[in-house]
């Protein structure tokens, strides 16, 4: 178990749920993280992530006002002054393949399956401040490196050779631009200095069951 003193960062929970909401604030809690913030939707959302400059944002996908791929364009567009770099985990109980590559493409950092356990939340909090990816720009994207987005449950060969970008610049079956003008490259290094923490969290027991 990774080693981590959560206790400091604030995470901003935004779903649509009560329900919701209120799992996701007591698995945090289990975790150590004290300071959550909530938002019933993505307009919300986006006016708290404004405000209160959160560490960790965390979004379910289907809201009825602003949704959890309008939010994430939001923030990785926001103007300056605002942290557009800021670790998004998108939440939905809908996993197939094509759904996490226009999640991933929309610019999230992590995508964690629905029903929500406390061993999965932590692993991709964990992953988000250990293992923060650099980030890129094209003419069409910005956001966390899509050629290392892990895709969730994935067990198959190696996306990097096989899928993802082929010798010859080509794009690969998961869409991303080869060698030519499009294909990402980084935007910040600076971005991506997140550092780990000393102390320990351990996860609670309880699962959260709602899917969207």
């Amino acid at each position: 178990m990774a080693r981590l003193d959560l206790a400091e960062k604030q995470v901003l929970v935004v779903d649509d749920s009560l329900y919701m909401r209120q799992i996701l604030r007591q698995l945090l809690s289990g975790l150590g993280i004290r300071r959550v913030i909530e938002a019933e939707g993505g307009r919300e959302g986006y006016a708290l992530f404004k405000s209160r400059s959160p560490d960790i944002v965390i979004t379910d996908w289907v809201m009825p006002d602003c949704d959890g791929l309008a939010l994430t364009r939001k923030i990785r567009t926001a103007k300056s002054g605002s942290d557009i770099y800021v670790p998004i985990i998108l939440m939905s109980g809908h996993c197939e393949r094509a759904r996490v590559i226009e999640a991933r493409d929309a610019g999230i950092t992590e995508f964690l399956s629905k029903p929500v356990s406390a061993k999965a939340l932590f692993d991709h909090i964990v992953a988000c401040i250990t293992r923060p990816r650099e980030f890129v720009k094209t003419k069409t994207f910005f956001g966390p490196d899509r050629r290392r987005f892990v895709f969730p449950d994935y067990h198959g060969k190696e996306r990097r050779g096989a899928e993802t970008e082929g010798a010859d610049g080509e794009a690969g079956a998961d869409g991303e631009a080869g060698a030519g003008e499009n294909r990402d490259e980084p935007a910040n290094a600076d971005a991506t200095a997140n550092n780990a923490d000393n102390a320990e969290a351990t996860p609670a027991e309880t699962d959260g069951n709602s899917a969207a």
